[in-house]
């Protein structure tokens, strides 16, 4: 269930008196950024509002004459792009190192760090 159900002002989204309009958060980098050729393609759209239309009708009877990068073009735009499968192998490079097997006691335990420690060993402590 969502968590907004009965709230009039939804987080995130701004009411201009009639409708609310989404938004990316404050602060979000979900906005759009330095798009050179996104800003051109709107430029020439807002001047000739039929010239998508005009681009979509090109690419149709590309693909209709066997182009198939268009035909790839429209099944990207339509269906969306197929997934991708990528192999990879990962090698870690890291020195193998022995499990001691476990200690039956916490006296057993300290005795076997006493070795692993050196000197600083002998300052341990065992509280019971």
């Amino acid at each position: 269930m969502s968590q907004n159900r009965g709230n009039p002002n939804p987080p995130n989204r701004k009411f201009d008196g009639k409708t609310f309009k989404g938004g990316a958060p404050k602060g979000s980098n979900n906005r759009v950024k330095n798009k050179p050729w996104r800003d051109a393609l709107k430029r020439v759209v807002d001047k000739d509002p039929d010239a998508l239309d005009k681009v979509a009708v090109m690419l149709i009877k590309a693909a209709q004459n066997g182009d198939m990068q268009a035909v790839r073009e429209l099944g990207d735009r339509l269906d969306g792009k197929a997934i991708q499968q990528v192999d990879s192998k990962i090698e870690v490079n890291q020195p193998q190192t022995d499990i001691p097997p476990r200690a039956a006691s916490v006296e057993e335990w300290v005795e076997r760090r006493k070795g692993d420690l050196g000197a600083a060993a002998g300052t341990a402590t065992i509280r019971h």
